[in-house]
């Protein structure tokens, strides 16, 4: 198994000369709301719309909460099962089989090893990274990079420019408490990996954390401007007893909880927004929350915004945060490219938890010099 790195294909409508092969774009028909849940496909020579549409009932949505409770349940199994690939597979067959209809699975299985698949929905339920196709059996996840694109209101993004060409960019890491590192250690080897940076490339500097505290608070978060790179590495935890809210907790503080709510507050300024917590892309199926924290971030402005579907080991997201940002900051690699690598670095070191990582926004964008940023790594 090998995931496709160097030749990342759009599959989307193009508007040039150049038809690609096929377009998969879905909008989502949800408690009988007018949103039409639609696949189309343009063919080179002969172009043809094909629509396929499913009401997304509650029974959908309940039937998708129980089955993403069992996939959750074998990745925080003591030990991982060696056969954890089939098992997935097995748990998702159903419910693709009730999600899915025959032509889009017939659409899918026309792409190539490592298309892109971009899912225009505002949608959040559907896990389409683990949805399974059955004539080739493995996840959709195994085939192609799937980019989830909530469609936003441009009216309302974010924006800050009060600053100075000449500014200097910084990564502030902001480490959450239990994640088995230290905001002073992971400031040394951001130092270390900018040190090596090429200078053609911007001036970046690592900002340190207050000495005062052994983490950030909230409030420090919303002082933050320019920020271009939030780099979240934390966990995620129910904060009442019915499940109904929930954080990114980035302290045992008062202050220390990023609610949905604080993230209305924050300026993203086409920022990267990496979430390596737990179920960060999906935890509304954990929780009964209406929105899960990869929306929002990208609604408010972010440019990409990176997630998991599920409860990811500390070690697993330790060496996809590490991989992840050698190859934005030290390589300056395109967001799309170091998601991949990070990927692929967790299969080959035969950690399962790379189809756990899911994509939103913007794949060709890298974090090169842009006036009014500022690179933030927090949590």
């Amino acid at each position: 198994m090998k995931l496709a790195l160097n030749e990342i294909k759009p599959i989307e409508i193009s508007r040039d000369e150049h038809i690609p092969k096929m377009s998969i774009d879905v909008t989502i028909q949800k408690f009988n709301n007018p949103i039409n849940y639609r696949c189309r496909s343009v063919f080179e020579s002969d172009p043809v719309d094909g629509i396929s549409k499913i009401c997304l009932e509650k029974e959908h949505v309940a039937e998708i909460k129980s089955t993403m409770k069992l996939v959750s349940k074998e990745f925080t199994k003591s030990r991982l099962p060696t056969n954890i690939y089939r098992r997935i597979r097995d748990i998702m067959y159903p419910l693709t089989d009730q999600l899915l209809p025959n032509n889009m699975l017939n659409m899918i299985s026309e792409l190539e090893e490592g298309d892109v698949i971009h899912i225009y929905s505002n949608e959040n339920t559907i896990p389409w990274e683990l949805l399974v196709l059955p004539d080739e059996d493995r996840l959709l996840t195994e085939k192609c990079f799937v980019i989830r694109k909530p469609v936003r209101n441009t009216a309302k993004l974010s924006t800050h420019s009060d600053s100075s060409e000449n500014e200097v960019k910084y990564v502030v890491p902001v480490v959450g408490p239990r994640t088995r590192t230290s905001q002073r250690k992971i400031e040394k080897e951001l130092n270390l990996l900018l040190s090596n940076r090429s200078r053609s490339t911007g001036k970046i500097d690592v900002k340190t954390a207050p000495s005062n505290r052994k983490y950030y608070s909230v409030d420090d978060l919303l002082k933050l401007k320019n920020v271009a790179y939030w780099d979240y590495f934390c966990h995620s935890e129910a904060i009442d007893n019915t499940g109904n809210t929930f954080c990114l907790r980035i302290s045992d503080e008062d202050d220390g909880k990023v609610l949905i709510g604080t993230i209305n507050r924050l300026i993203m300024n086409n920022s990267l927004v990496l979430l390596n917590a737990c179920s960060s892309s999906v935890a509304n199926l954990h929780y009964e929350c209406s929105y899960n924290y990869c929306t929002q971030f990208y609604l408010k402005g972010a440019s990409a915004v990176i997630g998991t579907i599920a409860p990811i080991r500390i070690s697993a997201a330790e060496r996809f945060n590490t991989i992840f940002n050698e190859a934005i900051l030290l390589n300056n690699n395109s967001y799309g490219d170091a998601f991949l690598i990070a990927r692929q670095h967790l299969l080959e070191n035969d950690d399962p938890s790379w189809i756990l990582y899911s994509f939103w926004g913007n794949y060709e964008k890298s974090l090169v010099p842009r006036q009014n940023d500022m690179v933030v790594c927090g949590l």
